[in-house]
């Protein structure tokens, strides 16, 4: 018997199929979570379903998501993210986070107090220290390109065109 098994273990399987059957390796992922997720229309759906709580959408896009995950197999890892409750939950967060970026930008390119989106988004606490900072080697940056515009003789406010040219 002993035998048997090693002979069909070592033998060559016999067709097509009978490689795939034996192969145990998974399929490549054609994409991942991170790229399902920043498509326009999830992004912008989550960012949505996110501001308004709307826990129906969440769960229609979970549905999608999940059957988008099949389409491209994503690596299980990934796919276990958005299943379940802990899913909507997860899939809310990324929603927020969209909308806590796209909020903070606009406020830092138009100089705007980042201030009242801290204050909209104390989620995301951790990332406020890091807006800080950026906000901080913008204003150097300016401050810096003012002096520039000053020594080059430039007339007028040479804060406010820094500020143009750095937009």
């Amino acid at each position: 018997m002993c035998v048997f098994f090693t002979l069909c273990a070592c033998s060559k399987p016999s067709s097509e199929a009978d490689i795939h059957k034996t192969s145990q390796t998974p399929p490549t992922p054609l994409l991942s979570l991170s790229e399902l997720l920043s498509a326009d229309d999830v992004r912008d759906s989550l960012m949505q379903a996110s501001k308004l709580k709307d826990t129906e959408a969440l769960k229609i896009w979970q549905s999608r998501l999940l059957s988008a995950a099949d389409e491209v197999n994503l690596l299980p890892s990934e796919r276990r993210l958005i299943e379940g409750p802990q899913g909507l939950i997860f899939l809310e967060f990324q929603g927020m986070k969209f909308n806590y970026q796209l909020d903070f930008d606009k406020a830092f390119f138009n100089f705007d107090d980042v201030n009242s989106v801290f204050k909209q988004y104390p989620a995301f606490e951790s990332l406020h220290e890091q807006g800080r900072v950026l906000i901080s080697k913008r204003d150097a940056l300016i401050a810096k390109s003012a002096e520039e515009l000053k020594k080059k003789g430039f007339k007028g406010d040479a804060l406010s065109e820094a500020k143009l040219q750095w937009q």
